[in-house]
């Protein structure tokens, strides 16, 4: 990439500050949910009616970056594949395995495949960049990189692993670091 084509820090800004036609519409619709959430594929997990968001580009790419949603809240969801959101600004309330998880600017949540989840409003200021990654992302060489005894390669082992228990995530209070 040219030095020309690349986003400074205040084009990034601006960015991820301009309404999206999605949080147009969630803007011009209070408390209303997504239609898109009428195609999704539903499950009954615990009790509960959950979104399952199943990413088909990921099956081409290895990684998809985008931008949340302001604007609204998202009902119970899964993910199907390895998930990380940044706090870019403002903060993120969760609800994950029915525990209350809140993060600030510069935090970062990682979550397995298929971890029943919850967020809350998020408002003008909260701005969550999600990073999917597809489940063949991580391969043993990238394991024995980043140590065998790490918390982080205990956690992709377990991603990894074909068990039928998916509910972990771990949450990095980074903030200012």
């Amino acid at each position: 990439m040219s030095k020309s084509n690349m986003m400074n820090e205040q084009e990034l800004d601006a960015f991820f500050r301009t309404v999206t036609r999605r949080e147009q519409f969630y803007l011009n619709h209070p408390g209303m949910p997504s239609p898109s959430y009428d195609n999704l594929e539903h499950r009954q997990i615990d009790g509960r009616d959950v979104l399952c968001f199943c990413l088909p580009l990921l099956k081409e790419a290895e990684i998809l970056i985008r931008k949340d949603s302001r604007f609204t809240d998202v009902p119970h969801y899964i993910h199907t594949n390895l998930n990380m959101n940044f706090i870019y600004s403002g903060q993120c309330h969760y609800m994950i395995n029915s525990l209350p998880v809140s993060l600030q600017k510069g935090d970062v949540v990682i979550f397995d495949r298929n971890v029943v989840r919850r967020k809350l409003y998020a408002g003008e200021n909260d701005i969550v960049v999600n990073i999917s990654m597809n489940n063949e992302f991580f391969n043993n060489s990238f394991l024995r990189r980043i140590g065998e005894q790490s918390i982080i390669s205990s956690f992709m082992i377990h991603v990894l692993s074909e068990s039928d228990s998916h509910n972990h995530f771990m949450v990095f209070h980074a903030r200012d670091n």
